[in-house]
């Protein structure tokens, strides 16, 4: 068992994001200044036009960060609301424009305390091994018992983003892979796609998210896994809560919470991982297809779903134009 003066040698870089849940904050920050490691940066979204609610929970936001003595350094506001994707994408690399490595969590996500130092043991511990690319905090959310009792920890092609870590130079190159993204049609999309994953439906959300059509961000990121194979070290258990199913929330706001349990978790600080470790497939196609990438079963059918989408986009196109003229 690990003693606490090892535990304290380690210091933890934590990103909170936020918006518009001062409650929720709030109690992420009591959570984490508990931990007397935690280096905690903080990133709240700028409040939409004309919504004044917007505007006053975040001056209670504001106030709870003065309270809890949050450095200036250490905070980011926005002054204008960027949203789900680009205030995500532009709060990490602020995150990472500051630190090296570190966790990554929204307002509403609790993560399991002895899970935090896991995550962060695993990132010293794996900086130089470039084909690990994340830690996710929980596996698949429909996996039955008898896949999650194998191993402790599982790699796996895609990161699981309620509570998360990852490295500023794989950061770095995913933004730079998005950039290379923005203005490549959704048939290039398709088609550059690695085969076991080639469906319409995964190349129309990953162009949906890169022309601001969807506004998420977490399906660019699990792209960048699935482009460059690389993996997500995935524990068997689930490591946090998720507290933000409940009417104001953006994208959980209609659906019950998957688990209502936290994974207890006991701290190894000398476990290592075999990188070339088995994975099991039907554990990791519940994976992937949680994260919007199911396996391709059927290749010609997704080249049809292709054509006839771009064939009936390209219609439209032609008779928007013949009615402007």
């Amino acid at each position: 068992m690990l003693k606490e003066k090892n535990k304290s040698k380690s210091k933890i870089n934590i990103l909170l994001i936020g918006f518009n849940r001062s409650d929720l904050i709030s109690k992420s920050i009591k959570r984490l200044k508990k931990i007397d490691q935690v280096e905690l940066y903080i990133s709240i979204d700028g409040p939409r036009k004309f919504n004044g609610e917007d505007l006053k929970e975040i001056k209670k936001i504001i106030a709870i960060c003065q309270i809890e003595k949050i450095p200036n350094k250490n905070l980011k506001l926005n002054k204008n609301n960027l949203g789900c994707r680009r205030g995500v994408i532009d709060s990490i690399s602020w995150f990472f424009s500051k630190v090296d490595y570190g966790l990554i969590i929204e307002d509403d996500i609790e993560l399991e305390k002895n899970y935090i130092f896991q995550i962060n043991k695993f990132l010293k511990q794996y900086s130089t091994e470039k084909k690990i690319c994340s830690i996710s905090s929980h596996n698949a959310i429909n996996s039955p018992e008898n896949l999650r009792t194998q191993k402790d920890f599982y790699l796996m092609p895609t990161c699981r983003v309620w509570g998360w870590g990852t490295w500023k130079d794989r950061w770095e190159n995913h933004k730079k892979l998005l950039k290379k993204l923005e203005k490549v049609s959704l048939i290039k999309l398709f088609f550059i796609t690695p085969i076991k994953y080639r469906t319409f439906n995964t190349a129309l959300i990953i162009w949906k998210c890169l022309n601001n059509k969807f506004d998420t961000w977490d399906y660019e990121w699990n792209y960048f896994h699935i482009l460059n194979d690389n993996k997500s070290i995935t524990p068997k258990g689930f490591h946090i809560l998720n507290h933000g199913y409940r009417k104001d929330a953006t994208h959980t706001f209609t659906e019950k919470p998957p688990w209502t349990k936290i994974d207890k978790y006991k701290f190894s600080d000398d476990k290592i991982l075999d990188i070339n470790s088995f994975v099991n497939s039907s554990l990791e196609k519940l994976v992937t297809s949680e994260c919007g990438f199911p396996p391709q079963e059927n290749y010609p059918l997704e080249l049809l779903r292709l054509i006839k989408y771009s064939l009936k986009n390209y219609l439209i196109k032609f008779i928007t134009n013949i009615f402007r003229n």
